[in-house]
């Protein structure tokens, strides 16, 4: 999923809930028909936003820590030869 997709997705998440709590008032307020379905459909499309949103940001530090786990053990192994260099020279000024 791209980031613009991932970031529009969120911000209907974040902005959805507040809109749906709205929506509530005014049907419970007008009594406008079908209001209870119109709310329970856009909450579950909230829901279901929220869940896409949620799936995305977990593959992506998925991803994410595996490159990072990567990168750290490139270092890792560097430094390691690094050490047995260290070594070698210490063994060479022995003799």
């Amino acid at each position: 999923m791209s980031n613009s997709v991932y970031d529009v997705l969120k911000w209907i998440g974040l902005i959805a809930v507040p809109v749906i709590t709205f929506l509530t008032a005014l049907v419970n307020i007008w009594n406008i028909p079908y209001g209870d379905q119109i709310i329970a459909t856009l909450a579950a499309i909230d829901v279901l936003i929220g869940a896409i949103v949620t799936i995305a940001k977990v593959q992506y530090s998925k991803k994410h820590k595996t490159v990072v786990t990567d990168v750290a053990s490139s270092i890792e192994a560097l430094s390691d030869k690094d050490g047995e260099v260290d070594t070698v020279e210490e063994q060479s000024q022995e003799e």
